[in-house]
């Protein structure tokens, strides 16, 4: 029998022997099993530095969007209703299409717009304030807490020549301001958070606005204050006083 010796040993045959890798063969196969090591590792080491860059990056955006809430919080933190405030923050940027049905135009690319243009307008308080009215039972305020209040606003933002501009936003009943179209007092909008304004009682800001009547938003009537002069004096006592 082939491959077996007198001895009863096996012994490959010279054929086996042939089919034998040669030690070029061994050569190259190591030389490649190397090469595919080496390749191994540096794709290890180069999917590992991905990772790390994508996590910095993340935890740096991640850090941002923390910093931004606090720092929003800080702002509201002073409220009765913070909490209800917090949440209306996050979801506000969802309402933009809803307050454009509601004012009868369009929202482009995160412009308000006039219906079938590109032509750019901000002055939506009235929409606004009509989807905040409807929204914020949602985030846990009874509708004895909230109401609409327009008048006039003479802050920052006004056009050269304006004196004021008429305006309404939302007043909760601790004296905190929502105002969901202050977008058109500032020089340009880059993200719907723009357009949200929460001033808290205790801000300065609370002498532009002064509060002339409440609105109903179901039959769009106004009852006019008979003292709104009186209620704008007060306002401007009570910034004296928190700024005494």
């Amino acid at each position: 029998m082939k491959g077996f010796k007198k001895d009863g040993k096996f012994r490959p045959t010279e054929s086996r022997k042939k089919s034998s890798l040669s030690k070029s063969d061994l050569d190259n196969q190591k030389m490649w099993a190397s090469v595919q090591r080496k390749s191994n590792e540096d794709n290890k080491k180069i999917w590992a530095s991905v990772q790390r860059k994508s996590n910095e990056d993340n935890r740096r955006i991640w850090q941002g969007v923390l910093n931004r809430d606090k720092q929003t919080l800080d702002d509201i933190s002073s409220s009765e209703y913070a909490p209800q405030l917090e949440k209306l923050q996050e979801e506000f940027p969802d309402m933009m299409e809803s307050i454009a049905e509601q004012k009868g135009c369009d929202y482009k690319e995160g412009n308000f717009v006039f219906k079938g243009t590109n032509t750019k307008l901000e002055t939506v308080c009235g929409a606004s304030t009509t989807k905040l009215f409807s929204k914020l039972p949602s985030l846990g305020l009874s509708y004895s807490s909230f109401k609409i209040e327009g008048g006039v606003y003479q802050g920052d933002g006004l056009k050269d020549g304006e004196v004021n501009r008429g305006h309404q936003w939302i007043r909760l009943d601790d004296g905190t301001i929502i105002d969901g179209s202050h977008g058109q007092f500032k020089d340009e909008v880059n993200h719907p958070d723009d357009r949200l304004e929460i001033v808290t009682s205790d801000d300065p800001r609370q002498v532009d606005f002064v509060a002339q009547y409440e609105q109903n938003p179901f039959t769009q009537t106004q009852k006019y204050y008979t003292n709104y002069d009186e209620i704008k004096k007060q306002l401007k006592t009570q910034f004296h006083q928190v700024n005494a």
